[in-house]
């Protein structure tokens, strides 16, 4: 009789241990917790066809911060577009996004941006974005790095990887790479699998010759980014 006490105990406390457990994780999951919305806008006419998709985040538990994020989102075309640039062919104006990670703590995201306004071509823009879930804040270059001196550490890692994609123009290259111009690493984004960098249109090679993007596995990061930086996106 005592050992059936003893087992019924035992099962008793294993079942309240497993229903504290479900509790923790569902109140884990219900702790800002946010998912994405696409805003679509499309218009079309002689001028200018306009293909607007830009990403608006919702069910982020502080509601002023999800409003200062998604007004930094929004995407609207100029107003260059509504001109006739003379040619038969219309104005263009197209945005679309990629969500690169999303968890508690940030939201990374890339934006592209094409635009048609006359002459031999387009432009497309590649933005990477990240936003700090905590204080809405949009993580810049010099936020996440350990130290000023580690833009030379991400620059060199840069040059070594691209060397290996492409054969660039020695010069155009290291210019479009330079770590005194932080504004050459303005387009970073984070993923699962590390740190990505986009190198724009004419930055470090001709327009035909594309963007570039190179990776930045998380283990080569390790004294370069802060640690609450990496803790946040791993």
């Amino acid at each position: 009789m005592k050992h059936l006490i003893l087992i019924a105990l035992l099962i008793s406390f294993s079942a309240c241990q497993k229903n504290a457990s479900s509790q923790q994780d569902n109140a884990a999951t219900m702790q800002n917790i946010a998912t994405v919305d696409s805003v679509v806008v499309k218009k079309s006419d002689k001028i200018a066809t306009i293909d607007i998709a830009y990403p608006q985040l919702k069910g982020l538990s502080d509601a002023e911060i999800q409003k200062s994020i998604n007004d930094s989102l929004k995407v609207e075309a100029g107003s260059d577009i509504s001109t006739s640039n003379g040619m038969e062919m219309p104005n263009e104006f197209n945005t679309d996004y990629q969500v690169e990670l999303l968890n508690q703590k940030v939201l990374s995201l890339t934006q592209s941006h094409y635009q048609f306004t006359g002459g031999a071509h387009g432009g497309t823009v590649l933005a990477g974005r990240t936003f700090d879930l905590s204080t809405g804040k949009e993580w810049k270059m010099a936020d996440i790095l350990n130290n000023p001196e580690s833009l030379k550490t991400i620059a060199e890692l840069c040059r070594a990887d691209l060397k290996k994609q492409h054969t660039f123009e020695e010069e155009w290259m290291m210019s479009g790479t330079d770590p005194k111009e932080v504004n050459n690493f303005s387009s970073f984004w984070f993923s699962k699998d590390g740190l990505h960098l986009n190198f724009g249109q004419y930055q470090i090679a001709s327009y035909a010759e594309g963007m570039f993007e190179v990776k930045i596995p998380y283990a080569k990061l390790q004294n370069i980014l802060k640690a609450d930086v990496i803790a946040a996106v791993k």
